[in-house]
């Protein structure tokens, strides 16, 4: 009876702990099989991920969010593709009525040519103190000329002026405020193209002319009429080049997920 419960409890632990090795055999069958393939690979992660599964103690997180993408750290071509897959341009039709905007602001401001803020204030200063003078001490000689009076009949056209030079203030500043406001927003629209990375990436030959285009985009001419006219007359160029990059990007960056994806849930479920 002994010999026989000795012979049972002894199969039994043979059978758990040939249960509790299989995972650590298929881990080293799968560590050696992919080690063998990172030898052959050209994808910058290869080098990090042989690093990672030759340590005595392989980091399977570390290797599965190399391998899924999780992995925040994550540097080289492979983040960069991802980056130029996300690439967006101002949209026609907003830049275009940026530029209208622009242009009518520049327009507004020219209805008020020969007109200064400085001047138009100070002569509107003056009637003032003209008027306040007349109101105070009666009609009386004009203290500039010496030759005109300061009577009712003056003071009333005196008022009308000072309320026309008070609306064409008003106008001019209003005129200016717009175009600041409208040339401000065409400038946004230049700055906020990110800049291209650069990247040893033989492969993304569309690089090269997308940076051409954005170059050409963010020279932004000073004057506010060649302004108007540059974005519209560099977007078609810009929009062609990034599309091309954006595609050839998503491209290359759905190859090396395809060359990583055998890995991924034999890494991820142990």
């Amino acid at each position: 009876m002994g010999l026989e419960r000795i012979t049972v409890g002894r199969d039994r632990l043979s059978a758990a702990l040939h249960r509790l090795s299989a995972p650590q055999k298929a881990a080293k069958s799968l560590t050696t099989e992919l080690r063998t393939v990172l030898l052959g690979s050209d994808d910058p992660r290869s080098s990090a991920a042989r690093t990672l599964i030759t340590k005595r103690q392989p980091n399977v997180a570390a290797v599965q969010a190399l391998v899924t993408g999780s992995d925040t750290s994550e540097t080289g071509s492979v983040a960069t593709l991802r980056f130029l897959t996300s690439l967006s341009v101002p949209e026609q039709v907003s830049t275009a009525l940026a530029a209208d905007r622009l242009r009518q602001a520049v327009a507004g401001v020219g209805e008020h040519a020969g007109m200064t803020a400085e001047i138009a204030a100070r002569q509107a200063r003056f009637f003032e103190e003209a008027l306040a003078l007349h109101d105070e001490y009666g009609d009386r000689p004009c203290p500039v000329c010496g030759v005109g009076p300061l009577d009712a009949e003056w003071a009333r056209r005196s008022r009308a002026a000072l309320d026309a030079d008070r609306a064409g203030l008003a106008a001019l500043r209003n005129a200016r405020e717009t175009l600041e406001r409208y040339r401000k927003e065409v400038r946004d629209l230049i700055g906020r193209l990110p800049a291209l990375p650069a990247v040893d990436e033989p492969e993304l030959m569309t690089l090269a002319a997308a940076t051409g285009a954005r170059a050409g985009w963010v020279a932004a001419p000073a004057d506010d009429l060649a302004l108007a006219d540059h974005v519209v007359a560099t977007l078609p160029a810009l929009t062609g080049a990034f599309a091309a990059l954006r595609e050839q990007a998503t491209r290359l960056a759905a190859e090396r997920e395809d060359l990583w994806a055998p890995w991924r849930y034999g890494w991820g479920s142990g």
